[in-house]
């Protein structure tokens, strides 16, 4: 299956299990692979036969910016079912990543990965 790829889409956020994580916010990451047909928009190289990336984009941060979820799992949900309630996709992968997470580790980040696709 073909894939339409986002690597490293940026928003900041407020999310986390704590009021304060929440209150102050963070920095996000995320990936994206999204599988659909590109045959069609590649013998036509019309937008109109593929899926705008742009406007995935926009979709997934003004989701990330304006929501608030306690857990990243939810977080990542609410974006993979707005992007598959709003566009043709077959399926996607999402791999979501909270950058310097308040913790006592020294780490880059925490994440996490999920999968879905459309019932047939």
């Amino acid at each position: 299956m073909d894939k339409i790829l986002i690597e490293g889409l940026q928003f900041y956020g407020y999310h986390g299990v704590s009021e304060a994580e929440r209150g102050l916010g963070g920095h996000y990451q995320v990936d994206l692979e999204i599988s659909y047909d590109l045959s069609r928009a590649a013998q036509s190289d019309a937008l109109a036969d593929t899926i705008d990336y742009g406007q995935v984009c926009r979709l997934v941060q003004k989701i990330g910016q304006e929501s608030q979820h306690l857990l990243l799992e939810s977080l990542a949900e609410a974006m993979a079912a707005a992007i598959l309630e709003v566009f043709p996709a077959q399926g996607l992968m999402i791999r979501l990543r909270k950058r310097c997470p308040p913790l006592d580790s020294r780490l880059d980040f925490v994440g996490v990965e999920i999968r879905r696709g459309r019932l047939a």
